[in-house]
């Protein structure tokens, strides 16, 4: 890997690097590399996979419409693939990842609430994970390329043979409980009551560097999609709340804060948010048996407490 990066430097810049340094623990999927050379610091994300290419696009995509937006964030450089690795240069945002400042927690939580809220104003067009260059710029998913399919899917799954009965997710004599969920988010849509819009997907402090005079920069939009906004974003913060408690109740509070959500606001959201998490659990359990069956285990859990925390939701 290490003439590798010299020989993608030398593709980006024609110039030596005086240190290349790589920054473990940042993510499983990236290998990120540090970068000083002569016109400053510069952060090389790799990885040993060409469909990746696609995903920086969407990355840079994203950066930009953030900048557009007031959020300090970096400047890609450069994307390219080289011999099967697609790699894409950022500036460096300067600072300290957030998640080593546990004492900066609130303050942080407040101003990545602030951040969302710019971010859900961000229009997009599709809908999605994936990313597409061209006809134009939009999200899509080659599987349910629309929300309306994407619903679809997961209401026809519910079936009496469906493996999730078996696994114990839910009762067969739930589903049109489940259904009536499922329905209601699809027709939210249609009608216009919620709306389809960018979120990051991965809202967390250690997706925020802190500068020593204050300012906070966001990284890291290699989960960003077009989904309910700003449910989806507010799904996966509640998900966490629910299983590890990360973030805390006091930091959850803190990003509506900074969202500018008040208690009631919230109140009235709360079902919307619930219903999102449902959907999403059981989409993602039912891709993990198809794609990822180390992952079935706990992707069953978190459906079925998901699930739970959703009917309980539907109770008077």
């Amino acid at each position: 890997m290490t003439v590798i990066v010299s020989q993608i430097l030398h593709l980006i810049r024609h110039e030596p690097a005086d240190q290349v340094e790589e920054i473990v623990e940042k993510g499983c999927v990236n290998r990120v590399f540090k970068v000083n050379a002569e016109h400053g610091d510069r952060i090389l994300r790799l990885r040993e996979d060409p469909s990746a290419f696609q995903e920086y696009h969407k990355e840079k995509w994203c950066l930009h419409q953030a900048q557009r937006a007031g959020i300090p964030s970096p400047g890609v450089l450069a994307i390219g693939e080289h011999q099967g690795i697609a790699y894409m240069m950022e500036t460096c945002v300067p600072g300290v990842n957030g998640h080593l400042l546990p004492e900066q927690s609130l303050p942080i939580w407040q101003k990545i609430g602030q951040y969302a809220q710019k971010i859900h104003q961000i229009n997009v067009s599709g809908f999605g994970l994936d990313f597409r260059s061209e006809p134009e710029e939009s999200f899509c998913n080659s599987f349910t390329p629309t929300w309306k399919a994407h619903v679809d899917y997961n209401i026809k799954s519910l079936v009496c043979e469906d493996p999730l009965v078996r696994l114990g997710v839910y009762r067969a004599d739930q589903s049109g409980l489940i259904t009536s969920i499922f329905e209601e988010l699809k027709c939210a849509i249609e009608s216009g009551r919620l709306r389809i819009g960018l979120n990051h997907g991965d809202l967390s402090p250690r997706n925020l560097m802190v500068a020593a005079d204050g300012t906070m920069g966001l990284i890291d939009w290699g989960c960003a999609l077009a989904h309910v906004a700003p449910h989806y974003d507010m799904a996966c913060l509640l998900k966490g709340c629910l299983l590890d408690g990360n973030p805390s109740t006091a930091s959850f509070e803190a990003f509506l804060s900074g969202y500018g959500i008040d208690s009631k606001e919230f109140e009235n959201m709360k079902a919307d948010i619930h219903h999102i998490m449902l959907l999403d659990a059981f989409d993602k359990l039912r891709w993990a048996m198809d794609r990822s069956p180390s992952d079935v285990e706990a992707f069953t859990k978190i459906a079925w407490q998901v699930l739970h925390l959703a009917i309980m939701m539907q109770r008077p």
